[in-house]
C-alpha cells in the first residue's frame, strides 16, 4: 500500500481522504459528547459557540476533524516533497501521519488539542523555510505568531516557545532581534485576546488562565499519566525512537537543509516532552504533537528499506494497532 502512494497521482487525493475516514470512523460508531468544560482558551471558546449554534454540532466537529487532519497530512507531505528528503516520496508521508494522527480515539476527536497543533505546524515548516533566508527576522515573527495562536486554542501550547528559541538557536548565527522578533510575534496574539476580554469586563479570567498556567499539581498529573501514556503510545515511541537512531547514522551525509529539519524534528519533539508539565488531568489529545515529528522521522525510515515488504508490514502493524486501541483497548 505504501508504493501505491509513492507517486503524485491526483487521484490519490480521494483515496487519502477515504484513508483518513475509515479511520477515524470510530468517533461516528462511537460519538463523544462535546465536553464545553475543555473549550476554555479563548479562540477555542470561540469555535465551540460557532459550531454549538448547529443541532448537529458533534457531526460538524467530526468532519471539521477529518478534514484539519487531512490538509494537515498534505502539508508535511509537500515539506518532504519540496526538499527532498525522500526521493519519490509522493503521498506517502501523508498516509503514516494520518495513521499517527488517528492511532487513539482522543486523536480522532475534535479538540482544541487538534486545533492548536493545526497552527504549531505551520510555525514548524516557517521555521523550516528561514535557513536559507540572509534574515530571518520576518520568518521569527511568523513563526511565534503561529505559537501564540496555538496557544489561544490550548493554552499548554505555549510551552513551545522552546521550540522556536531552541530551533532558532540550533540552525542559525545567532542575531538578538531576530529572536526578539519571534518572542514578539507569540505576544501579538496573546495582547489583542487581553484587549477583547478587557473591553468585555473579563479580563480577570483571562489573567488567571495565564497564570494558572503552571501548578505543581501540573506536574503530578504528567507523572500519574505516564504509565498510560506508554500503554497507549508506547509502539509510537519505540518506532521512533527505533527511526531516529537508524535516521541519525546518514546524518552526516545529509544536506545542510536537511540536517536543520532533522534539528527541528528533535526539538519539536524535546518540547512536547516539556508541554507535558503543563497539561490539565490525563488528557491524552494533547499528545497529537508527536505526529508531526513522527511522519517526518518514520517516512525517511521506511524509504531507506530496500526490501519494500518490511516498510509494509510496519504499516500494517501500525494500523491494526490501531484500529485495536480505537475499538478494542
Amino acid at each position: 500500500m505504501l508504493r501505491l502512494f509513492r507517486n503524485n497521482n491526483p487521484l490519490l487525493l480521494v483515496v487519502s481522504l477515504l484513508y483518513v475516514v475509515i479511520l477515524r470512523l470510530v468517533i461516528f460508531i462511537y460519538p463523544e459528547n462535546t465536553d464545553s468544560t475543555v473549550w476554555v482558551n479563548p479562540l477555542s471558546e470561540l469555535i465551540n459557540r460557532i459550531t454549538g449554534f448547529s443541532l448537529y454540532q458533534e457531526y460538524i466537529n467530526d468532519t471539521l476533524s477529518i478534514l484539519l487532519v487531512f490538509s494537515s497530512g498534505l502539508m508535511l507531505s509537500y515539506l518532504i516533497n519540496q526538499y527532498r528528503l525522500i526521493d519519490r516520496a509522493g503521498y506517502m508521508p501523508a498516509l503514516i501521519f494520518f495513521l499517527s494522527a488517528s492511532f487513539i480515539n482522543e486523536f480522532c476527536e475534535f479538540t482544541p488539542a487538534l486545533c492548536g497543533f493545526y497552527f504549531l505546524q505551520f510555525a514548524f515548516i516557517t521555521m523550516v523555510g528561514m535557513y536559507k533566508t540572509q534574515k530571518a527576522g520576518g520568518h521569527m515573527f511568523n513563526a511565534g505568531f503561529f505559537v501564540g495562536v496555538a496557544a489561544l486554542f490550548y493554552l499548554p501550547y505555549l510551552s513551545f516557545i522552546t521550540f522556536l528559541m531552541g530551533g532558532y538557536l540550533l540552525s542559525r548565527p545567532f542575531v538578538f532581534r531576530e529572536l526578539f522578533n519571534g518572542l514578539l510575534g507569540i505576544l501579538i496574539p496573546l495582547y489583542f485576546a487581553g484587549v477583547v476580554y478587557f473591553l468585555n469586563d473579563s479580563f480577570s479570567a483571562f489573567q488567571y488562565s495565564l497564570m494558572a498556567l503552571y501548578d505543581i499539581q501540573h506536574v503530578n498529573q504528567a507523572r500519574a499519566a505516564l504509565f498510560p501514556l506508554v500503554v497507549r503510545l508506547g509502539s509510537l515511541l519505540f518506532l521512533f525512537i527505533l527511526a531516529s537512531l537508524v535516521v541519525r547514522r546518514n546524518y552526516n551525509k545529509m544536506v545542510m537543509q536537511n540536517r536543520i529539519i532533522m534539528t527541528l524534528c528533535f526539538v519539536f519533539f524535546f518540547s512536547g516532552i516539556f508541554s507535558t508539565l503543563f497539561i490539565r488531568d490525563n488528557n491524552m489529545s494533547h499528545y497529537i504533537w508527536l505526529s508531526l515529528p513522527f511522519t517526518i522521522i518514520v517516512s525517511i525510515f521506511l524509504a531507506e528499506f530496500k526490501k519494500p515488504w518490511i516498510a509494509e508490514i510496519i504499516h500494517l502493524c501500525l494500523l491494526l494497532l490501531t484500529f485495536y486501541f480505537q475499538y478494542l483497548y
